[in-house]
Parts: C-alpha cells; structure tokens; sequence
C-alpha cells in the first residue's frame, strides 16, 4: 500500500505534502528522507485489505480504500495530538510540535479532503455509499475530540464518560476500514454490518492498547509519553483508578487536584499509583474483552475461512505487539 498512499500525499500542495510526509515518517523535520516506522499506518491499512478477502486481486479492489482510510485516521491523530498537547508520538514530536498548531489544524483537513478525493474516483456503485460513511465517521471522530477538549481539566469525568471519548477518536475509523473492505469485495447489507461491528470493538480495544502503552514505556522516554498524566487528563485507566480504595487512590486523587506543573517524579510517582489501584490489569482484560467481541462477529462479516484466519492472526499479533 505504501507506494499508493505516498503517491495520494503527493497531490497535496506545498507546504501540506511535507507536512504529511513527517507525519508518515518519510522525512525529518527539514525534509530530508528518513527510514519509515509505520506500525500504526500498516495495522489500519490491513484492516480494510483483510476485510476485502485474501489474495493479490482481492487487495487491489480495496488499496485505494485501505489508502483513504490511512488518511481518515491520521486526519483525527494529527487533531488529537493538539487537543492532548502531546509533544511526541512514538518517539518524535508531533506535527504540531514542529510546524505549529494553527498549520497542523489546517493539515488534518487537507487529509480529510484528500481522502474523500480517492473515495469519489471509486466506481459509482461504490463511491456515493463509502462517501456516506466516511462522512459520518468525520462527524463522529469530531464529535469525540469535542467531548475531549470539554472534559479537559474536569475532575467529574465518570469511567462511561472517559471510555465513550476514548472509543469516539477511533472506533468510527475502525469501523468504517473493516465495513469499507467487506464493501469492496461486494458483500451483502448484513456482513458489512457486521464488519462494523468488528471494526468498533477492535478501534475500543486499540484505543486502550494506546493508553496502556503509555504506562510500559521504560527510560527517558517513559515521561514523554506520559501525556495524559502530565495534564491531569481523566482517561479510562485513571477513573477507573478513582473507583479504587485506599492510600494509593487518595495520593492520585491528591495529583490530579494539584495546580503545580509535575516533574519526571511526580509523573513516575503518578504511573505508579494508577497501577496500584488495578487499573493496567483492568486495562488488559478490557482490551481482552472487546478483542472477543471482535472475533465473535467476525465469521458474520467474513466467509472466507482463509481470510477470516489471517484476520485472527493479525489481531492476535496486534494484541500483544
């Protein structure tokens, strides 16, 4: 996919396309070429290819799908960066970081147009319908950066509330990947339905995997990515943290009530205290959960049993990468 995806960004204009090219880590900050890490880009991408079917010709239907799909989730990444003011994703700064908030707002809407561009080249059967969706998975993931920027500094966020803004920035492109591949492939109202489905419980379950990422980065890079922490932020782990008992409950109660700017300690301290009060075991077996779902309607949206195996197989890996 990578050649049909750096091919789409090449439409963009100056100074857009660099701008998409460091958030795909083809360049540096200055431009210049540099290796590509792409798991998250690779994980979205087969989503859509794999709920197309199996084979070469199956996954040639879908590509400029799975592409515009690619697009749609690093429209909504590059917007949640900001709204989080999360200063690095996976080990480097983030758009915003580099190019400024106002030129990385602008960014996700470039991305957001130019996928909408690819989904109207599709055949007429299949452009209107995937438009549709792609629309209402705008309009949702939007709607859930709104709730995110409106929570910000609450400390009432109950745990539906802080699950319901997690799953918003990502399920509805999760959902929208698995149903546009079963589209692709020409399959009927109740398997694109259903691959919705699996599409929303694995877009629920990746959002978690994020958040607990957060927690088993080691070393220097462990407080970096403590975002969520640093700004006091009530996401799933931490209400559910909340509901706890004792000490370490009250001391993380204690932080979160804190106007002073955290240090490297006090983040680590902070980690810690979420993970006493249980909240990474219950983080773990959510994820476990909506992965179960996933896989429970998968047979509902996919037939092939070769296609539905692989399936399996990369969301099992994901799990535990």
């Amino acid at each position: 996919m990578d050649p049909h995806l750096r091919a789409a960004v090449g439409r963009l204009e100056q100074p857009s396309r660099r701008m998409a090219q460091y958030y795909f880590r083809w360049v540096d900050a200055e431009g210049v070429p540099c290796p590509v890490v792409a798991r998250t880009r690779r994980r979205f991408g087969s989503l859509v290819l794999l709920s197309a079917g199996s084979g070469e010709q199956a996954w040639e239907r879908a590509r400029n799908v799975a592409v515009a799909g690619t697009l749609f989730l690093a429209f909504g990444a590059v917007h949640d960066d900001i709204i989080d003011e999360e200063p690095v994703r996976h080990g480097r700064p983030t758009v915003h970081a580099v190019f400024g908030v106002p030129a990385a707002r602008y960014l996700g809407n470039a991305l957001v147009a130019l996928a909408s561009e690819l989904l109207a080249e599709e055949p007429a059967h299949l452009a209107g319908e995937l438009g549709r969706r792609a629309a209402v998975v705008v309009r949702q993931m939007s709607n859930g950066q709104i709730l995110d920027a409106a929570f910000e500094g609450s400390r009432g966020v109950t745990l539906q509330e802080a699950l319901e803004v997690s799953a918003a920035k990502i399920s509805p492109g999760t959902a929208f990947a698995c149903a546009a591949g079963v589209l692709c492939a020409g399959g009927s109202p109740r398997q694109v339905e259903a691959a919705a489905e699996v599409g929303s419980e694995f877009g629920k379950a990746w959002a978690l995997w994020d958040e607990l990422e957060e927690y088993s980065t080691c070393g220097d890079a462990a407080v970096d990515g403590l975002a969520d922490l640093r700004q006091r932020r009530i996401v799933p782990s931490v209400a559910y943290a909340l509901q706890s008992r004792g000490p370490a409950r009250e001391k993380l109660l204690a932080y979160l009530h804190d106007t002073a700017a955290p240090d490297s300690a006090g983040l680590l301290q902070a980690r810690d205290l979420v993970e006493e009060c249980g909240a990474l075991v219950w983080l773990r077996e959510r994820i476990d959960a909506h992965l179960a779902r996933a896989l429970h309607r998968l047979p509902d949206a996919v037939e092939d049993a070769v296609t539905r195996e692989e399936f399996v197989s990369c969301l099992r890996s994901w799990a535990v990468s």
